[in-house]
């Protein structure tokens, strides 16, 4: 999905990924890039539901988007923030 830079209706600057978190468990290293993909309201806040996340698990592209990272989070038992 690279690395381009979105701006909003705002004239905010929207770097992509929007945000990364790491998570590590039984010796996997989780990666969740989570990439700003759909304006779902003009608040000016950006929200996890306009948020698409990819998946990396031990350094491979594993999937995308929500219901695949929830799968993960109950197959692993993981603690999220």
């Amino acid at each position: 999905m690279g690395t381009k830079k979105i701006t909003s209706e705002y004239g905010q600057i929207i770097n992509n990924p929007y945000r990364t978190e790491l998570y590590r468990h039984q010796g996997h290293a989780f990666e969740l890039l989570l990439y700003y993909t759909d304006l779902k309201r003009r608040d000016g806040a950006i929200t996890d539901d306009e948020l698409t996340p990819l998946v990396i698990l031990d350094g491979k592209l594993d999937g995308w988007g929500w219901a695949y990272w929830d799968g993960l989070v109950q197959k692993y038992e993981l603690r999220v923030r």
